[in-house]
C-alpha cells in the first residue's frame, strides 16, 4: 500500500507566473520547506 497523499488545488483565475515564480522558484521553495513534491499542471 502506498503512503502517498495527493491534494489538488484549483488555481483558476490565478496568473501562473505569479504562482510558480520565475523558473518555478516559488514551487521549488515550497517543496524544499515542506518536504513535498509540488507540480503545476494545465
Amino acid at each position: 500500500m502506498s503512503d502517498d497523499v495527493i491534494h489538488r488545488l484549483s488555481t483558476e483565475g490565478v496568473d501562473p507566473l505569479s504562482l510558480a515564480g520565475v523558473n518555478d522558484g516559488n514551487l521549488v521553495e515550497l517543496a524544499k520547506r515542506l518536504g513535498v513534491r509540488v507540480s503545476l499542471r494545465g
